[in-house]
């Protein structure tokens, strides 16, 4: 496909305007088919409604050519522009919520170089789903909406179609006060605004842009059912209505039920611990006695959890604190391994340095190679930090649950982070710990689809991009692993059990001494003995056979 250079023009790295300066032009990843542009960053023009709310990671539509309303991501910002071409102008930004930044968009530049993957499927890899469909813009009154001298302001050039727009919205889209009250307000995108008040699309943007301004409008962003906040019926009670009313028995129950209860109920707990039913309920909001509405609610996946928070306390072992002291005072160039048998106390020294990083206001992930194992290490640290600090990160997680969690740490309203290899994809706000525990197994390798990636590999230019330490752990490390960190002096050493508990004894029995004493049997009779002592117990036992090829047993009779 051959497009006039007029069109766009290619710019190689994200950019942020000077400080001070609103940005007049942006660097857009465009959602394309052709291969050959799909890791293309293209320049825009910002229309000058949207300077002011203008950032990198927002989503937004663009036309290319001859195709229209094309999805993409601003992946930088500019306040000049010193090119010979004539620039599109951005259609519409379609959330005002940023989902990653200049930084984050650096690293994922960063993976598809290393790993030869088209930039948007790196970041199609990296950011959930649900994050990547499209919002919809819906407009509705403002809290200024009915202000004559506030409205006395809107420029003379507008004034017309403003009150027309105004005049309109009065008779059919919802007020400010039923937007704010949380039940389902009517409001208008404005795309159908233009259309009804036949004027440009462009021109209603600018239109709506003062008028938000002024706190005439609002605009909020409506996600699709898929992406939409999950949302519980909470029932509050209305004081001031119960003077004159004349309640049931029924009723009566809900309303005690309530009074000490300014911030309401779910409706389910409240039918389920009355044992009323939903009408009941119904006849009393048309009375006006108390009011329905529906609360945006975190979705939660250690929802589970939250009963086992007991803040357990443990004291380190010599060796432990060696190893904690040796990674709290010392650099990021190089990771550490935490080299120690199985029952060393591994786990005690990860959360341990996740304290310390937690006291520093700083921010912990926690990676480990199967997704049954994060639940196990979520039950951990739980015990050590409650669950309103931790998340979790794996591919069992609704997509609900994943656009919940990325936002949080985006803001560094957590600073846990549990999860599989996917979780190095996460937006985590100052990050200063990075621990990979059973670093040698080979799930942390991404081998379909692309990009097919190591975890371990990104982890570790994570950190030298944020400064981050990084601890892995195992029994068995990698020999890589273990050479390196031989090299470099980063060797924790944990020769002891933790806590005085003892290693399994292991008795190997030498099969020729008892064929030579005529015992034919597969098994020693040592191993009988015990397996007879077990059964009569009641205990269980288990036979591993570890096989050799096709052979179920192989011995030397010589």
């Amino acid at each position: 496909m051959n497009l006039p250079l007029w069109e766009t023009v290619l710019q190689p790295t994200a950019q942020t305007p000077q400080q001070g300066a609103l940005p007049r032009y942006a660097e857009v990843l465009v959602n394309m088919t052709a291969k050959s542009l799909q890791s293309q960053v293209f320049t825009y023009q910002v229309p000058e409604e949207f300077r002011e709310v203008a950032q990198v990671g927002q989503p937004v539509l663009v036309s290319f050519g001859a195709q229209q309303d094309l999805t993409g991501f601003i992946v930088g910002l500019s306040a000049d522009y010193t090119g010979q071409y004539k620039l599109k102008e951005l259609s519409d930004i379609l959330d005002e919520t940023p989902l990653f930044d200049a930084e984050y968009y650096d690293f994922i530049q960063w993976v598809a170089d290393y790993y030869a993957t088209p930039l948007p499927q790196v970041l199609a890899c990296a950011l959930p789903a649900n994050l990547v469909q499209r919002p919809k813009k819906l407009v509705y009154q403002g809290p200024n909406f009915k202000e004559p001298l506030v409205i006395a302001r809107i420029p003379n050039e507008v004034a017309r179609k403003a009150l027309q727009l105004i005049d309109f919205l009065y008779k059919n889209a919802a007020t400010y006060e039923e937007l704010c009250s949380g039940k389902s307000a009517k409001g208008y995108s404005p795309k159908y605004l233009a259309g009804h008040l036949r004027m440009p699309v462009k021109a209603m943007n600018q239109l709506l842009a003062r008028l938000r301004k002024l706190d005439i409008v609002v605009v909020e962003t409506e996600l699709s059912a898929k992406t939409r906040a999950k949302t519980v019926k909470r029932v509050t009670l209305n004081p001031d209505r119960l003077e004159n009313a004349v309640l049931s028995t029924r009723q009566q129950e809900i309303v005690t039920q309530l009074k000490d209860r300014p911030e309401g109920l779910p409706l389910k707990e409240l039918l389920d611990v009355l044992g009323t039913t939903p009408p009941t309920v119904k006849k009393l909001e048309a009375a006006g006695v108390i009011t329905i509405t529906d609360v945006a609610e975190h979705r939660d996946p250690l929802a589970l959890f939250q009963k086992l928070a007991a803040r357990t306390h443990f004291t380190l072992s010599r060796y432990q604190q060696q190893a904690m002291d040796t990674v709290v005072n010392g650099d990021s160039e190089q990771p550490y391994l935490l080299y120690g048998i199985t029952g060393s106390g591994k786990t005690e020294v990860y959360i341990s340095l996740t304290r310390h990083a937690l006291e520093r206001g700083k921010a912990v992930l926690m990676m480990v190679p199967e997704i049954a194992l994060t639940s196990q290490i979520a039950r951990r640290f739980i015990n050590h930090f409650g669950s309103e600090n931790i998340a979790l990160w794996h591919s069992n997680l609704s997509d609900g649950e994943k656009a919940d969690t990325w936002h949080k740490l985006r803001t560094g309203e957590l600073k846990i982070l549990i999860g599989a290899r996917s979780a190095i994809w996460a937006p985590i706000k100052d990050l200063e710990l990075i621990l990979i525990d059973e670093e040698h197994e080979g799930s942390f390798k991404q081998d379909s689809p692309a990009p097919r990636y190591n975890a371990k590999t990104l982890a570790l230019e994570l950190a030298r991009r944020t400064g981050a330490k990084v601890v892995l752990g195992s029994a068995t490390p990698e020999i890589s692993t273990f050479y390196q960190a031989q090299r470099d002096g980063r060797i924790l050493h944990l020769p002891e059990r933790f806590g005085n508990s003892q290693l399994a004894e292991v008795r190997v029995v030498d099969m020729k001494q008892e064929r030579g004493q005529g015992h034919q049997g597969q098994l020693s009779r040592s191993l009988i003995e015990e397996l007879k002592i077990n059964l009569e117990a009641g205990e269980q036992s288990i036979i591993l056979l570890n096989r050799r090829g096709f052979y179920t047993t192989i011995q030397c009779t010589d």
